[in-house]
């Protein structure tokens, strides 16, 4: 054991600061780096991270940009990227050219099928 002024890859500061002995504590198994017991900041190659959790795919909602899932623009169930990419629309909302509207422009007409 050693006195660190940073703890180590893979662990974390303790939480608090109490009297005694502070120890660096291990990250989550799946984490490369994190600042709690529960929060990843980075994550192993093939990993990404979302909301703070290492993740093989991201969720609903969200799409994969450099090692992390950001969210979706707008009212997209699921997108390809940022800005106007959905691919499907949340309820109640029609697709319209990668976004998602309420009722179809002028000019455009609803189909029944997706």
């Amino acid at each position: 054991a050693r006195c660190v002024e940073v703890c180590p890859p893979g662990t974390h500061p303790p939480l608090g600061s109490g009297t005694g002995i502070s120890i660096c504590q291990e990250c989550p198994s799946e984490c490369e780096t994190c600042d709690s017991s529960s929060k990843c900041l980075s994550c192993p190659t093939g990993m990404l991270l979302e909301e703070g959790v290492c993740v093989t795919g991201c969720g609903e909602s969200y799409y994969p940009d450099k090692g992390h899932c950001k969210p979706c623009d707008g009212e997209c169930r699921t997108c390809s990227g940022p800005g106007p990419a959905c691919l499907t629309c949340a309820p109640n909302l029609i697709y319209q050219e990668g976004a998602c509207v309420s009722s179809c422009s002028r000019g455009y007409f609803l189909s029944p099928s997706g």
